[in-house]
């Protein structure tokens, strides 16, 4: 079709076409048309390509081309980066923007920046981008007003472990939306102030700011994190009594995680089984990490083999239930379970730390086998062939 009637695209059809794409291939063969048609320089339709395009090599290609980039056409840019968490690229493309001084960073550019930095817990650079955004919001007289800015720079400051200044961002602004409060809310929860971000989803209330169901997954979130399970069964309560919000999947899983990780197990189970919907990996997953908590092999063995089915390459969900036979030095039910993830092609995925340490920040990645329970595991199995 492309080919057929490339004579008679014009700008709007092409933009329609950029916008119903679905591979790659036709991605490429778009961009062929717009350079032959001489509309390279066109940023709306760069923007949708930017926006459709998976290949960060290829977009890069064509945003280079663009002589004089607005904000808008930057921010798409900085966006694929970002969503992708890569925190060199994405703060390089601020200080490229910057020194250009053609275009200038806006209340979209800042946010995108602050997650990239609160991801990989980097204050110091981070602060640098709240002083950025402190003299930005000076110059037009709308100092701490942003919808968008004030929330991600409490979510920074949160995450990297400055809930002072999160704190203080937060009671300077002159009108909390619900935005704001969830920032609050997941940064009191990440550093175990679960009791004090329960009483400030209270105060959100009281000030008559009408919770969504996002902040109720957030509250959830919370209560399950620190272990308020009657607070956080009555949130679930009043969601669907006061606010008529129908329960979503992300609901349920928050309320299985809750009573997962309170030793509740056989109510989480029965609460999965009785869903109207089809719970989430997500949920299958907090219950199976409850019964490691907990060493109930019994319902353990029935999640892992629903998760094996939803996840089949998922080595995580292997590894949990590993670690539960190895709890019950049932080595001979370990040694299987790695022998069907060999079978299968199946790996565990390393976990790994960013540390930060003279101004350089260091990818530290875990060893992929734990060398002491694999010796154990080769001495039970020694046992078994003599």
């Amino acid at each position: 079709m492309i080919q057929r009637s490339s004579s008679l695209l014009s700008s709007p059809s092409i933009e329609t076409l950029l916008k119903l794409c679905k591979s790659e291939i036709q991605l490429h063969q778009i961009h062929a048309r717009i350079i032959r048609k001489g509309l390279e320089q066109d940023q709306n339709l760069v923007s949708i390509f930017l926006s459709s395009s998976p290949s960060r090599s290829y977009s890069s290609s064509v945003f280079e081309r663009v002589r004089h980039p607005c904000t808008y056409l930057w921010n798409c840019f900085i966006k694929g980066y970002s969503n992708r968490f890569l925190f060199f690229e994405t703060v390089s493309l601020l200080v490229r923007m910057m020194r250009q001084g053609l275009a200038r960073p806006d209340d979209h550019t800042f946010p995108m920046i602050m997650k990239v930095c609160a991801n990989n817990g980097q204050v110091r650079v981070g602060s640098t981008v709240h002083g950025l955004i402190d003299s930005y919001l000076q110059e037009r007289m709308k100092k701490y007003s942003s919808h968008y800015v004030v929330p991600a720079l409490i979510n920074m400051n949160a995450k990297c472990g400055h809930m002072d200044r999160a704190a203080a961002l937060f009671e300077e602004m002159p009108r909390r939306d619900l935005v704001s409060y969830c920032s609050m809310m997941e940064g009191m929860a990440i550093h175990g102030c679960g009791g004090e971000a329960v009483q400030l989803f209270e105060r959100m209330l009281e000030e008559g700011i009408v919770p969504d169901k996002v902040a109720f997954i957030v509250i959830l979130k919370v209560c399950g994190q620190a272990g308020l399970v009657e607070d956080g069964l009555r949130y679930f309560e009043l969601m669907q009594r006061k606010y008529s919000i129908v329960v979503s999947p992300d609901h349920y899983s928050c309320i299985v995680s809750l009573l997962s990780r309170s030793g509740k197990l056989k109510e989480a189970y029965e609460l999965i089984k009785s869903m109207p919907v089809e719970a989430h990996a997500s949920a299958w997953g907090s219950l199976l990490g409850g019964c490691s908590v907990h060493g109930d092999t019994k319902i353990a063995e029935a999640v892992a083999r629903r998760l094996f089915e939803l996840e089949p390459q998922s080595g995580s969900n292997y590894v949990l239930l590993s670690n539960i036979y190895a709890a019950l030095d049932r080595w001979g039910d370990v040694a299987h379970l790695r022998d069907r993830m060999k079978e299968n092609g199946i790996k565990k995925i390393s976990g790994r730390s960013w540390i930060s340490r003279y101004n350089l920040l260091v990818l530290c990645f875990e060893g992929l086998e734990d060398n002491n329970q694999e010796s154990r595991m080769r001495h039970e199995r020694n046992k078994d062939h003599k």
